[in-house]
């Protein structure tokens, strides 16, 4: 895993009605690439709207502007102009894929099949 880069941004066009709480970027933790070229998966620890504090996976898309988006585009930014690589793209095998898939039951499959001819 790539080296963590402690990062707190404030958010402060993400206050609520309630108690202005708002939304926050404690640390960005890992940069993955993804299989479309500058977007990325971070790891983040971060503060939602509701005052919860958690570690997530975040999708870093070119032209977010809605919530933490923008804080955590100029963190990954940030990370890698520090000469951190983000860890590179690895498309999932046959195998994960097929794990990954709900299973089907005897009905469910002889009903795709008749569907499907």
């Amino acid at each position: 895993m790539a080296q963590s880069r402690h990062r707190r941004r404030d958010n402060n066009n993400s206050n609520n009605a309630e108690g202005g709480m708002s939304m926050m970027l404690h640390e960005l933790i890992e940069v993955r690439e993804t299989s479309t070229a500058g977007v990325f998966d971070a790891l983040v620890d971060i503060t939602d709207i509701q005052g919860r504090r958690y570690v997530t996976s975040y999708g870093v898309v070119p032209g977010d502007t809605h919530g933490l988006g923008p804080a955590i585009r100029e963190a990954v930014e940030d990370w890698i102009e520090a000469g951190n690589a983000p860890t590179p793209y690895v498309p999932p095998t046959p195998e994960e894929i097929r794990a990954s898939l709900p299973p089907l039951s005897a009905r469910q499959l002889r009903l795709g099949l008749i569907a499907n001819g």
